[in-house]
């Protein structure tokens, strides 16, 4: 048997990457209007047509009105995010499958009420952790068995946290709680706290090993627009779309447009199975 282990971390930039598949701001804007559309936001058969029309061949059947409506959209965006639609290809910033992935988990964990709404308080610890998150390495103790040995590894799996500028075992943690998802995340929430410094307002910690100058001013932006929110509320879209925005402007890449009512109401007030799916949302794309 494999002996293996999961050695974590801390320094990892959220801002990087590639373009792939994920979402982008026409696909989150367009279905977080649909949803919270009195008409549309009502009707399980014309969300379900909704999806249909984006070529999704991906069954999706948590559209439940008992719901709120921001719990709603929070689970349609995590569905979204992991199937082909139409706009996939549109060349504008998106955030990955494993952006969007990362920003659900701690979305889920802050959000104690369960409401899919977070404060400023709890947006702010997102940023931070997402910007001072983790880096994840596997190692197989029958190949490297001198390391296994170093970091005193005896069983399958281990989970060890080397807080930043440390790698020795001696500076390492072994994990010894639960293994679901929430309870590692928790974890390292917990370890990112006790070694980071909370920031001042509008003050950025950044552990990223080349100090960054443009994250950090894309990051005090982000928190500054945050901050000026205050008595704010804000939905899983919300996170999505101005983690979205600084992405955009950390790359240097096109954003896209948001709301243009013309255009949604378009679509809106034209889905029907009457319309073949070629040309319900074909003028909201091309609009753009």
């Amino acid at each position: 048997m494999h002996l293996k282990t999961i050695l974590i971390f801390c320094s990892f930039c959220f801002f990087t990457g590639i373009i792939s598949e994920g979402l982008n701001v026409f696909q989150i804007n367009l279905f977080e209007y649909l949803i919270t559309d009195y008409n549309i936001g009502r009707s399980i058969e014309k969300i379900q047509h909704a999806l249909f029309c984006h070529d999704i061949e991906e069954t999706y059947n948590d559209y439940n009105l008992d719901d709120e409506k921001t719990v709603r959209i929070f689970k349609i965006l995590n569905f979204l995010v992991k199937v082909n639609k139409t706009s996939d290809n549109k060349k504008v910033e998106k955030l990955g499958i494993n952006e969007v992935q990362l920003i659900s988990n701690i979305f889920s964990y802050l959000d104690t009420d369960n409401d899919c709404l977070i404060d400023t308080k709890q947006f702010i610890t997102l940023i931070d952790y997402c910007v001072y998150t983790v880096n994840l390495g596997t190692l197989d103790a029958t190949v490297h068995s001198s390391e296994a040995q170093e970091h005193q590894i005896r069983g399958y799996p281990t989970i060890k946290f080397f807080p930043s500028g440390t790698s020795s075992s001696s500076g390492a943690e072994e994990y010894k709680g639960g293994r679901t998802s929430n309870d590692i995340i928790s974890w390292a929430l917990q370890k990112h706290q006790e070694n980071v410094p909370p920031p001042e307002v509008f003050e950025v910690v950044t552990q990223n090993e080349n100090d960054n100058e443009n994250l950090k001013s894309v990051v005090v932006n982000l928190k500054k627009e945050i901050y000026d929110e205050n008595d704010k509320l804000h939905s899983f879209s919300d996170v999505l779309i101005k983690v979205l925005f600084y992405k955009a402007k950390f790359n240097d890449r096109d954003f896209g447009k948001r709301y243009n009512f013309d255009a949604y109401n378009n679509i809106l007030y034209n889905i029907s199975e009457l319309f073949p799916p070629s040309l319900i949302y074909k003028y909201y794309y091309q609009f753009f």
